[in-house]
C-alpha cells in the first residue's frame, strides 16, 4: 500500500516528496507547499481536506458547537465567525503563481478550502501565542525584506512546532517503505545501503499525513460556514471529470484512486477492468489516477494509493477501502449496493 503525497513544485519534474526540507525557509512558496500543495497529489510515496461534492463529516461543526448564520452572497465562508469574501479568494487565486492557477483555475470551490485552511492555521497560531516563540522571531527577521510575510511565517512557525517537530522515523518503517518500493529500484539494492537516502522520501511523507490530520483536527473543533450556492455553481462549471459523471448516471459507483507506478494499483489494474466488464450497465467501475485527477483525489480525501469508495445509487459514499482489494471483496460490496 503507497502512501500518496503532493507534487513537487518546483518544476515539472517526477513528482516527490511534499514540502520543504526546512519549514521555517523559503517563506514565498511555503504556504502552498504545505497547504495549497496538499492538493496535488502525485506518484512515488503516493490527501484539506477538500469539500466532497457529497457531504463531508468534517465539514460539520463540532458536537455542541453553535452554528453560525449562513454567509451572504458575497461572503463564501466563515471560519470560526471570521469571514472569507468574494474578493479575498479572487484576490489570493490571481496572486498565485501560473503553475497554481491552472490547478485551482477549474476548482475554485477547492482552492477555497485551502483558504479555510489558511485561516484555520492563522487562528490557531494566533491562540497559541506562536508570535511570542522564538522560531517564530528568527523566521520573521530572516524574511524581513519580504513584505506581508508575517501571516506565512506564523504558519511555518506553527507547523514546525506541533507538527514537524514531533516526526520521528523508526528503522522498521524504513524497512517497510523500502520493501513497498523495492520493485522499482534497480535490481540488487540492498537496504542497508540505500536506507539513508530513503528516510528523507519517509520524512515527508510523515509530514504530509501529519499536516492533514493536524488541519483535519483543527476543521473538526471549528464551526465553518460554507456559500453552498457558490460552491454548487462552482462544481456545475467544472464537472468534466470520471467521478462526477459516473455519479450522475443514477447507478452505483466504485472509484479507485491509485496510479500506475505504485505495485497494489497494477495488482488492482485487471480486476477492476474485468469487473467493468462483468458489471456494465448495472454499476460503474472506475479507475482513477491521482497524478491525472490530483485534485479530485483531494477532494475524496485520499490518503494512501489505491483507495476504493463505493458510492451508492444516490451518489452517497457509503464504504471505502484502502490498499489492494480482492475481487470477492468489491464484489462483496457492491452485493450490498443491490448489485448482483
Amino acid at each position: 500500500m503507497n502512501q500518496t503525497e503532493p507534487q513537487r513544485l518546483d518544476n515539472g519534474n517526477e513528482p516527490r516528496a511534499a514540502g520543504p526540507n526546512n519549514p521555517l525557509k523559503n517563506r514565498r512558496d511555503f504556504w502552498w507547499k504545505a497547504v495549497i500543495a496538499l492538493a496535488v497529489l502525485g506518484a512515488i510515496v503516493a490527501t484539506v481536506l477538500i469539500k466532497s461534492s457529497r457531504k463531508d463529516p468534517l465539514q460539520e461543526p463540532a458536537p455542541g458547537a453553535e452554528r453560525a448564520e449562513f454567509p451572504p452572497k458575497e461572503i463564501l465562508a466563515t471560519v470560526n465567525g471570521a469571514p472569507i469574501t468574494l474578493a479575498e479568494v479572487e484576490s489570493q487565486f490571481q496572486g498565485l503563481p501560473e503553475r497554481f492557477r491552472s490547478q485551482f483555475r477549474a476548482q475554485k470551490d477547492a482552492f477555497l478550502e485551502e483558504i479555510i485552511a489558511r485561516k484555520l492555521l492563522v487562528q490557531e497560531a494566533e491562540r497559541l501565542k506562536i508570535g511570542e516563540s522564538d522560531a517564530y522571531k528568527q523566521a520573521l527577521s530572516e524574511h524581513s525584506a519580504h513584505a506581508g510575510h508575517e501571516e506565512e511565517t506564523l504558519m511555518n512557525a506553527l507547523l514546525e512546532t506541533q507538527v514537524f517537530g514531533r516526526i520521528r522515523v523508526s528503522e522498521e518503517e524504513l524497512r517497510v517503505f523500502y520493501e513497498e518500493q523495492k520493485a522499482d529500484m534497480p535490481a540488487g539494492v540492498a537496504f542497508d545501503a540505500i536506507k539513508e537516502s530513503l528516510r528523507n522520501s519517509v520524512i515527508q511523507q510523515k509530514r504530509y499525513e501529519a499536516v492533514e490530520k493536524y488541519i483535519s483536527g483543527l476543521k473538526q473543533k471549528a464551526v465553518i460556514t460554507r456559500n453552498e450556492e457558490w460552491i454548487e455553481a462552482q462544481k456545475a462549471l467544472t464537472a468534466d471529470n470520471p467521478l462526477d459523471k459516473a455519479l450522475s448516471t443514477g447507478r452505483p459507483v466504485v472509484a479507485d484512486l491509485g496510479r500506475g507506478t505504485c505495485i497494489p494499483c497494477k495488482m488492482m489494474k485487471p480486476i477492476l477492468e474485468d469487473l467493468a466488464k462483468e458489471y456494465k450497465g448495472k454499476a460503474e467501475i472506475l479507475i482513477i489516477d491521482v497524478g491525472e485527477y490530483p485534485l479530485l483525489a483531494r477532494r475524496c480525501r485520499v490518503r494512501v494509493i489505491p483507495t476504493q469508495i463505493f458510492y451508492d445509487a444516490s451518489g452517497n459514499e457509503v464504504y471505502r477501502h484502502e490498499g489492494f482489494m480482492p475481487r470477492e471483496d468489491i464484489r462483496e460490496q457492491l452485493a450490498k449496493l443491490g448489485v448482483e
